[in-house]
């Protein structure tokens, strides 16, 4: 699978090299070079042991470790942080929404909408908030 790979890029260069010069002509030997990688390819799949390689591995064991989360919210913060850090230096005109936009979807998930289903006026129908029957 590498030589198939190698072989790939060296005709790739090749073919490259044949067009910055101006030489470069369809029926080049550089044609052959994607032939042989293809068949190199070919060759790899047939291995034996490929085969193995649909076998079902046991699931890591590896959790959301308080590290991994760390990392996660980090970069999660990332973009809107630099946003921020640009609309302190007057950088661009649209940061603040960029940066407010993340914060607002978050509140929106983390319980918005069970505090707006508790201010709706009942339903006239069952006295449950409004939700269970959709706007009127």
């Amino acid at each position: 699978m590498t030589a198939g790979w190698l072989v790939l890029v060296a005709a790739d260069m090749g073919r490259a090299l044949l067009v910055l010069l101006g030489t470069y002509d369809p029926s080049s030997p550089v044609e052959a070079g994607w032939l042989v990688a293809y068949a190199l390819w070919g060759a790899a799949v047939l291995e034996p042991s490929v085969a193995t390689l649909t076998d079902p591995v046991p699931a890591p064991r590896t959790g959301l470790t308080q590290a991994r989360l760390l990392s996660l919210a980090g970069a999660s913060l990332m973009a809107p942080a630099i946003l921020a850090i640009q609309a302190l230096r007057d950088q661009r005109l649209d940061i603040p929404v960029i940066v407010a936009a993340p914060c607002c979807s978050c509140w929106c998930w983390s319980g918005w909408p069970t505090w707006s289903a508790r201010t709706r006026p009942p339903c006239a129908s069952c006295a449950a908030p409004r939700a269970c029957c959709g706007p009127r």
